[in-house]
């Protein structure tokens, strides 16, 4: 009997050993070293506005957390006591890890979002000419961007940092050919962009002119394929050239009549008829006369020549097809510019606008420009510039 009792008491002398070994009945309360780290915090999916902070409760491990980020630019957290606090810094994607004392690990993987949603600078809807390219640009959302096309065939794409560039590939054999942009954020959030690639008619605004030796003629190139070259059939009567891209500029260089041929890319040609005359050295707009096909707008630069200092006020005879803007002579006798702005150039019948110029002394200059009437029907006019 004593030997049992002795055997007994052994045994639970040992037990409280055993319990004082494993932390039971004293020591720090809590779970034990043994149990994984975890945290309110989601693990994957977790989004963070820039700007915005949010705290989670982190448990288990053996205590006295520590936080990491990946990226600090991108986010930043701490650990206080046992809260998780994240604060969005910049748009993008972050892993936040959370240790304690026994290096273990909870990873909570992070996607800082921008307040702006993802967008482009680019229509739903582009149409672009053979042999071009666009650009655009791509913001908001969460950085990196991609964009992909669904027929590199005719349409190819391309990123740098924030700018989109489209560039629509020659055509062979056919008239146009579509393809879809599709531009994607770190987020998987997608925009989609429509565009067809098709030849655009080339034309001039305007398309013919009067002026006189020495002056300037300015014209507008519309539509083809860059790039753009232009000739002269008498280069004894006019010099002519491409500029700023889309300009055509010609100088009258003696008395006569020349055709100022733009031609394009693909071969196109348009055709610009030019009459330089000996003209005077009073004040005077160039040019003189000009014509305009029904149903363009845009707007055409006038030059004034020989005005007196300061002011120009231009005037319209029809602000409701064409309107003025004032401009400014800087020297007597000097030179200056007028933009008019063509508005509704849908017309009946030929329509002539003439446009006034007065300088600071009243002297005056004018310009017509004629709207032809050269479509075949008022239903397919409907260029409404206002």
């Amino acid at each position: 009997m004593f030997f049992r009792k002795f055997l007994l008491g052994l045994a639970f002398v040992l037990g409280l050993a055993v319990l004082a070994s494993c932390g039971g009945g004293g020591g720090s309360p809590g779970l034990s070293s043994g149990t994984a780290i975890f945290s309110t915090a989601p693990a994957t999916g977790l989004t963070v506005k820039v700007g915005s902070s949010q705290s989670y409760n982190v448990r288990g491990g053996s205590g006295n957390y520590q936080a990491i980020t990946s990226n600090d630019q991108v986010a930043t957290a701490n650990v206080d006591g046992d809260t998780l606090f994240i604060y969005g810094n910049a748009a993008g994607t972050a892993t936040i890890s959370v240790v304690d004392t026994a290096n273990k690990i909870y990873t909570v993987a992070l996607t800082v979002g921008n307040l702006i949603p993802f967008y482009t600078t680019a229509p739903a809807t582009l149409n672009i000419a053979p042999g071009t390219s666009l650009s655009y640009v791509v913001g908001g959302g969460v950085p990196l961007y991609t964009a992909s096309s669904s027929n590199t065939n005719f349409v190819t794409v391309s990123l740098s940092g924030n700018t989109l560039t489209v560039f629509g590939k020659p055509l062979t054999g056919q008239a146009s050919s579509t393809a879809n942009i599709t531009l994607m954020d770190a987020s998987n959030t997608t925009v989609t962009v429509a565009v067809t690639v098709s030849s655009v008619p080339l034309g001039l605004t305007p398309n013919t002119g009067t002026s006189i030796i020495d002056d300037v003629l300015v014209a507008t190139i519309i539509g083809g394929t860059p790039p753009y070259t232009a000739s002269v059939g008498n280069k004894e009567v006019a010099s002519a050239t491409v500029i700023d891209q889309n300009t055509l500029q010609m100088i009258g260089r003696q008395v006569g009549q020349t055709i100022v041929t733009v031609l394009d890319a693909n071969l196109q040609t348009i055709a610009f008829n030019l009459t330089v005359g000996a003209g005077t050295p009073e004040f005077r707009l160039s040019p003189s006369a000009l014509s305009v096909s029904e149903g363009e707008g845009g707007s055409i630069t006038l030059f004034a020549y020989g005005a007196k200092k300061g002011v120009l006020k231009a005037f319209s005879s029809d602000l409701s097809r064409i309107g003025t803007n004032d401009g400014e002579v800087l020297t007597d006798g000097g030179s200056g510019s007028i933009v008019i702005d063509m508005k509704n150039t849908c017309v009946a019948a030929n329509t002539d606008v003439t446009i006034t110029v007065i300088d600071s002394k009243g002297n005056r200059g004018r310009s017509t420009i004629t709207i032809v009437n050269n479509l075949t029907s008022a239903a397919a006019c409907t260029q409404t510039n206002t």
